[in-house]
């Protein structure tokens, strides 16, 4: 599942808590070698800074916090981070943005609205996929 911005100016920083229903699917690690459980970050913020990229799968939260540097920005629209999928039981999961801050190169807020998502698991799913959309203002 991606998460994407579109219609952004500016963007410089991010800040995310996205919450699921675990029971239902779980997030697959990103990065097995390291600690914890990851999603994966968009290219974008390769040579930016990760303040924080933390799964918690016993409560269903996604929190990550990311910078661009040396005045790099984002502009229109991008990928922001993307997870996979893992069916754990019928049902149903929404994916709710609890928090969502979108920074500008001056440090200021850019207001967004969201299109959250609703993650239904049949008796025989097997993978999932779709996208998450913020819109910039």
């Amino acid at each position: 599942m991606a998460v994407v911005i579109e219609n952004v100016e500016n963007l410089s920083g991010i800040e995310f808590e996205v919450k699921y229903d675990p029971r239902v699917v779980q997030i697959v690690d990103a990065n097995p070698g390291k600690d914890g459980v990851q999603i994966e970050m968009d290219p974008v913020f390769n040579s930016g800074f990760i303040a924080q990229n933390i799964v918690d799968t016993t409560t269903g939260s996604i929190k990550v916090g990311a910078a661009l540097l040396s005045g790099d920005k984002i502009d229109g629209n991008s990928g922001l981070f993307s997870f996979t999928l893992d069916p754990q039981a019928p049902g149903s999961s929404s994916f709710t943005f609890e928090k969502v801050l979108l920074a500008s190169t001056s440090n200021q807020s850019i207001p967004s609205s969201i299109e959250g998502s609703t993650l239904t698991v049949s008796e025989n799913c097997a993978a999932a996929t779709g996208n998450l959309t913020l819109q910039g203002r």
